[in-house]
């Protein structure tokens, strides 16, 4: 029998930190396909133009996203719109190794 080979691409890394609808499909198909057998790829975008070092004041809210990709820890963001939650947010794949499997 032939082993499938496949290729899985996701547009942002957000489904991975997400629950429900997309986030499962992107965190239980995956694992599905290498159960089965199958030759699997993940294909996840890097980012590169966003650094954390573009970021301008927020320094308490920059060492805690620091410090939340180095130990693995969760964060939460709350705020009014424009106080830049997703600015952090969105830095946070620059922080982090790129995924796998495992």
């Amino acid at each position: 029998m032939a082993v499938a080979r496949v290729l899985f691409v996701t547009p942002e890394i957000a489904p991975w930190a997400k629950t429900g609808g997309l986030g499962d499909v992107a965190q239980s198909l995956p694992r599905a396909l290498a159960a089965e057998g199958a030759e699997l790829r993940i294909l996840v975008p890097a980012y590169p133009a966003l650094n954390i070092a573009d970021i301008r004041g927020q320094a308490l809210a920059k060492r805690a996203l620091i410090i939340a990709a180095a130990g693995a820890h969760n964060l939460l963001f709350i705020g009014p719109p424009g106080t830049g939650k997703t600015m952090l947010a969105s830095r946070l794949p620059t922080l982090l190794p790129p995924l796998t499997l495992e």
